[in-house]
């Protein structure tokens, strides 16, 4: 994976918020290249100005559909996995 912003392209509610119209995710969001490229240039509007910045990838993070980022991002499900594990250890 080449950056951590490829993980929102899993996200029909993120691309939705990027592009302004509803988007498909990418079944493969790993393998996107230049995933912050891309996202910027999906956010252009009719002015061709990008609406994002990555200032925005923690309210990004908070749309993430975590179930389908885990399900199409391999990076991701490992990410997921450890972290289960950690907080399981630490118990409540």
């Amino acid at each position: 994976m080449e950056e951590l912003e490829a993980w929102f392209f899993a996200s029909e509610a993120v691309l939705r918020d990027v592009c302004g119209a509803p988007t498909m995710a990418h079944p493969s969001p790993h393998t996107i290249a230049r995933p912050k490229e891309r996202l910027r240039d999906l956010s252009r509007g009719a002015n061709r100005k990008p609406r994002i910045s990555t200032n925005e990838n923690k309210r990004y993070a908070t749309l993430l559909e975590l179930d389908a980022c885990r399900r199409r991002c391999p990076a991701f499900a490992a990410l997921a996995m450890f972290v289960e594990a950690l907080v399981s250890e630490a118990g409540p």
